[in-house]
């Protein structure tokens, strides 16, 4: 009878499923036990703010404190590696965290079993796993952050040399604010047009076949610290809100972007201002959406609101005439990011 339970016990612990032989599929099921995809997010989201002002704190990042975000899917030995490096710190800062909460919390999970430090050098399935599970997420909010950045920001610089769009700071000259008096200040004020029509889909030039537009310029008043804080509440949505301190230094990216006119946006342009294959800070292209984005955005940018077609509507552009008076709209208030039409409340929001 000894015998018997002794050799049933021996059975069962050769049953005991271990990491070291579980399928891929098995290990990312067991990581999404303890690390589902809130308690990544939460744990990144606190980090990243960090990470954010320690770039910002960096003379040699430049300001470029979001770029790091978003780096090539695709690189090799040209490509950047800014992006890269802090795009992974990030990553095994959220891993360490992750297995610290795990390890303190008392039930450690076969998966976590002796393993405490995260190490770029380790080999091993599970710690490609999480890696993979952490970048996996990151890209789905990344994603909706750079749509966001181009809505409010790239497209009005992208698209500058079209006729009716610019974006530029009310007032170059102002002074720095001091701290805690970054919201509403002047230093960080802008204004932006953009040419917008009933269907948001612009006539280029040879569309001579078509019948002509009603078109009017939107030019519209913001502030880049609540545009900061809508961009970074996309990447890390779980996460708490981020202060001014953190908000302040993507502005100030922001502004940055806005002023240095010399930038080339487009591929075309010289190889040093392109941005992919330049190593270094200021290689903003990597901030922008893909292209079939940026054209689903550009409709949702150039789109007249319903007080634009009103106004359409009152007779304030008379196309019928021959008379190019276009009607300007201009708002205070931030428009809303959406897939449609723009359709921000033209109260007043001063920055």
């Amino acid at each position: 009878m000894l015998a018997a339970v002794a050799a049933q016990q021996q059975q069962t612990a050769q049953a005991v499923l271990t990491y070291e032989n579980m399928s891929l599929e098995q290990i990312r099921r067991e990581l999404n036990i303890p690390a589902p995809t809130r308690n990544v997010r939460r744990v990144e989201a606190v980090l990243a703010y960090k990470r954010i002002m320690r770039v910002a704190a960096t003379p040699a990042a430049q300001k470029a404190v979001l770029k790091w975000l978003t780096p090539q899917p695709r690189h090799g030995g040209a490509s950047n590696k800014f992006p890269f490096y802090h795009s992974d710190k990030l990553t095994y800062g959220t891993m360490q965290t992750l297995l610290h909460e795990v390890h303190v919390s008392g039930v450690v999970p076969e998966i976590f079993r002796n393993w405490t430090t995260v190490s770029s050098t380790d080999p091993s399935v599970r710690h490609a796993a999480l890696g993979s599970n952490i970048k996996r997420n990151r890209h789905h909010y990344r994603a909706n952050a750079r749509r966001k950045l181009y809505f409010l920001i790239l497209y009005y610089i992208v698209l500058a040399s079209r006729p009716g769009v610019y974006i530029e700071k009310r007032e170059v000259s102002a002074k720095h604010p001091e701290t805690g008096a970054a919201a509403g200040s002047s230093y960080l004020s802008y204004e932006k047009s953009a040419v917008v029509c009933e269907l948001g889909r612009l006539m280029q030039e040879g569309d001579n076949d078509r019948e002509p537009q009603r078109t009017s310029n939107r030019t519209i008043r913001g502030c880049l610290i609540k545009d900061a804080r809508d961009v970074v509440g996309e990447c890390f949505k779980a996460g708490a809100g981020c202060d001014e301190d953190g908000l302040v230094p993507v502005s100030e990216n922001f502004r940055t972007m806005i002023i240095a006119v010399d930038f080339e946006w487009h591929e075309a342009g010289p190889a040093g201002h392109v941005g992919n294959r330049t190593d270094g800070p200021g290689a903003w292209r990597l901030l922008l959406p893909r292209f079939s984005t940026q054209t689903d955005v550009n409709t949702a940018v150039q789109k007249a609101s319903d007080q634009e077609m009103d106004m359409f509507d009152a007779g304030l552009f008379i196309a019928e005439a021959g008379v190019a008076d276009d009607a300007a709209v201009v708002s205070d208030h931030e428009d809303e990011f959406c897939m449609g039409a723009l359709r921000g409340d033209l109260g007043c929001m001063v920055c």
